[in-house]
């Protein structure tokens, strides 16, 4: 939620202008939680409905305790992700993003040249 209330801070989560949306700054946090090893990388599941069947009802709510230790990993993790984004090469992430078929997308095409703040 921290990252995202940034991106919507400073119009980084902002579709309507060309930017990312909110899906793609969730992708972003989840990619960078599994490279930095703090969740698992997990192989796509797709159950059987049988399997489906079998699961064990999702709780209307559910009680999450944030101590110490969880707040302790939020401002380790938090400047990390800043920087693991900032280092990264923007060019490469605008070519896997698009379509093989319309090829690389520069950030001059995109009109990204600029910082936004």
């Amino acid at each position: 939620m921290l990252v995202k209330s940034w991106s919507k801070a400073w119009a980084v989560n902002d579709p309507r202008r060309g930017r990312l949306n909110s899906y793609a700054v969730t992708l972003m946090v989840l990619y960078f939680l599994c490279e930095r090893g703090a969740i698992e990388h997990l192989p796509p599941l797709q159950p059987s409905p049988a399997e489906l069947a079998t699961l064990p009802p999702v709780p209307e709510f559910v009680d999450v305790q944030v101590n110490d230790a969880v707040w302790g990993a939020v401002r380790e993790l938090l400047p990390q992700f800043f920087e693991f984004y900032a280092d990264w090469n923007d060019d490469l992430v605008l070519s896997m993003a698009s379509s093989p078929a319309a090829g690389a997308v520069t950030k001059a095409a995109k009109g990204w040249e600029h910082y936004v703040f």
